[in-house]
């Protein structure tokens, strides 16, 4: 379980800043 949460998790964590700059288009494009 905590291995499947570590894979999970190491994925994630390259795309941090692309889900960041996707979240902040969001935010601009709403005001």
């Amino acid at each position: 379980m905590e291995f499947r949460l570590m894979q999970v998790i190491n994925l994630m964590i390259p795309l941090l800043p692309y889900i960041m700059e996707i979240l902040m288009v969001e935010l601009e494009l709403k005001e």
